[in-house]
């Protein structure tokens, strides 16, 4: 649902449609790591080390009402 718009193809002239199996196809766990991170308003270093010190779910929860 947050995906709209990618520039992944899978012919020169046709767009990868966006889809749970081709994201699973085109984009590696890091990827998605990197993507969820994005999403939340966090680098990838800030989402990681939250998530190895088990505090992501407070760290999202600022990042929400500071907007």
């Amino acid at each position: 649902m947050a995906i709209k718009d990618w520039n992944l193809y899978e012919a020169e002239d046709k767009k990868l449609e966006i889809s749970v199996e081709n994201m699973e196809k085109a984009l590696t766990s890091d990827d998605f790591v990197r993507i969820t991170a994005a999403m939340s308003g966090m680098t990838f270093e800030e989402f990681t080390k939250s998530l190895e010190e088990g505090t992501l779910e407070e760290k999202i929860k600022k990042n929400i009402t500071k907007k």
